[in-house]
């Protein structure tokens, strides 16, 4: 499966949960699941925050944290790493 075929999928995956859940599919949540699954490290919540601002600097720091438990929700077999995920 190549990168573009993984985010593809993810994107759907993303978005069933979204629409079961009532919520809305943004294009912000788009570009932090394009960012993370481009990431082949372990990042924290900070640090994949700061990858994604290169990307989009008008996206915060709760918009990340919020769209990593979103993607953690959505796929309880397999959770993306969270290092470094707190509480707010």
């Amino acid at each position: 499966m190549t990168g573009n075929d993984l985010l593809s999928v993810a994107e759907r995956v993303l978005a069933g949960y979204l629409r079961e859940k009532g919520l809305q599919q943004s294009a912000k949540r788009d570009r932090v699941l394009e960012v993370f699954l481009n990431t082949r490290d372990h990042l924290s919540t900070e640090d994949l925050h700061r990858l994604v601002k290169v990307k989009d600097p008008s996206i915060g720091y709760i918009t990340v944290y919020r769209t990593l438990k979103l993607l953690a929700r959505c796929s309880p077999q397999n959770p993306p790493q969270l290092r470094g995920m707190r509480k707010i």
